[in-house]
């Protein structure tokens, strides 16, 4: 009989282990832009992204998130005649890791060259092969500015 109860302890043990590990990424997650505006559901999983995807609205939910939550937040602050004023246009949070925009200052700011954000997985849907990346889809940064050094010569 005692035999029996060593093997349930440790399954029990795992259990909970995995179960106290999601919780905690949960909330590390939730925590790190929780100063950011979006659906409840968006700030612990991803479940709003995939129902707005699913029902084929996404387009129009986003556009409707970014005028319902759309905000400047304190991270994005810049000195401007001595006061501390937010950055314009609105940015809402759609995911646990996901931000969404539509202010053309700041997608700019984002997509400059030497930049601080850098791209997210998402650029890898666009590429032909899942291999070979292109200079859209290349996320390393030093490869992709190698492969913009290479095509500068063909635009000048």
């Amino acid at each position: 009989m005692t035999e029996l109860f060593g093997p349930v302890i440790v399954g029990y043990s795992l259990a909970l282990c995995v179960i106290a590990a999601f919780i905690i990424n949960t909330f590390l997650a939730y925590n790190r832009l929780k100063h950011i505006k979006g659906p409840w559901l968006a700030s612990l999983s991803r479940l709003w992204l995939v129902k707005s995807t699913i029902r084929r609205s996404i387009y129009s939910d986003l556009a409707d998130i970014c005028k319902k939550y759309g905000t400047a937040p304190p991270l994005i602050t810049e000195l401007v005649s001595g006061t501390d004023m937010y950055a314009p246009g609105p940015l809402a949070r759609i995911a646990p890791n996901d931000l969404v925009t539509n202010d053309p200052e700041i997608i700019r700011r984002m997509g400059a060259a030497r930049s601080p954000y850098s791209k997210s997985r998402w650029y890898a849907a666009p590429a032909n092969s899942h291999q070979i990346d292109h200079i859209f889809s290349e996320t390393n940064e030093r490869r992709h500015t190698e492969r913009r050094a290479m095509m500068v010569a063909g635009v000048r």
